[in-house]
């Protein structure tokens, strides 16, 4: 299919454009593409949103033609499909958009919901490979043949904190969903707010709306802060604390009972401990004190 140079003359592209809206398929990258042509040149002068208003176009349709004429080398490539549907193809990854078009070509034409779903899939795929790259590598548990006496008092102990660390961790994977959630609705009321006039009602609507997003976004961000430093806290001190346990049942202690020094040593180390404990329940009680105050308000 040959195609010509468009001509500058706005009458002349609004009738076309006005002709190629009765067309199903094909007429949506051909409108598409005397859009962007319009744009890319400003033939209207910087009132691109009010002409394409002036024509009944709504501001979906003509962005995602725009998209369409710009994914699409040609009008002969564009599968017989709606506004929908093609632009779901377009943001598809490369392989999966020419699969789609093959099966339109082939007659399987693919639903918006179809499409949706699709799209909806290969998201959920990435986020989870990317989920998977971020995970810190697991710590490998190193069984040793001598057991201490209460080997399974320790043993308890340790997945009471293992399982601690993981509801820390699924925590933290809430809160990092949330603001996700949370950065896809702040940037829809971005794109929204460009669509509208500056002062107008709506757009001042749309910027409240938009300041209360973003105080969302930083809220949940400090959560994640939160969270990621109190696992990485937890994964360190259960290291530690398995790494001088075995101090209580070795014979090393035993044989250098008479070094003064290394008494000293121990002796502070045990005070150490015994005095972040006794911290550590304060602020635990204090938390706990301040989370009931707020819910009880």
């Amino acid at each position: 299919m040959t195609e010509y140079e468009l001509t500058k003359d706005l009458n002349q592209i609004t009738a076309e454009i006005n002709s190629y809206k009765q067309i199903a398929g094909q007429s949506i990258w051909e409108i598409g593409r005397r859009l962007n042509f319009v744009k890319q040149n400003d033939l209207v002068h910087g009132e691109f949103m009010a002409w394409i208003e002036s024509l009944g176009i709504e501001y979906t349709f003509a962005k995602r033609s725009m998209k369409i004429a710009n994914e699409f080398s040609n009008s002969a490539t564009v599968p017989n499909l709606s506004n929908t549907a093609l632009y779901l193809i377009t943001t598809l990854p490369e392989e999966e958009k020419q699969k789609q078009i093959q099966k339109a070509a082939d007659g399987d034409s693919p639903t918006v919901r179809e499409l949706r779903k699709l799209r909806q899939e290969l998201k959920e795929k990435d986020e989870s490979i990317h989920r998977l790259k971020k995970q810190p590598p697991e710590v490998k548990e190193v069984i040793k043949e001598i057991k201490p006496h209460d080997y399974e008092g320790l043993k308890s102990d340790n997945e009471q904190l293992s399982g601690a660390l993981r509801k820390v961790r699924e925590e933290l994977d809430a809160h990092k969903s949330r603001k996700e959630f949370i950065e896809k609705q702040y940037n829809e009321l971005l794109q929204s707010r460009e669509a509208v006039e500056k002062d107008s009602k709506e757009y001042n609507e749309l910027k409240a709306a938009i300041e209360r997003m973003q105080g969302k976004m930083n809220k949940e961000q400090q959560k994640i802060a939160a969270y990621s430093n109190v696992a990485e806290s937890v994964k360190k001190g259960n290291e530690l604390l398995d790494h001088i346990a075995g101090l209580v049942y070795v014979d090393d202690l035993v044989l250098l009972k008479d070094s003064d020094r290394v008494n000293e040593e121990v002796t502070k180390l045990v005070r150490r401990v015994e005095k972040w404990t006794t911290d550590m329940n304060k602020t635990l009680n204090q938390a706990n004190i301040i989370e009931g105050e707020i819910i009880h308000e």
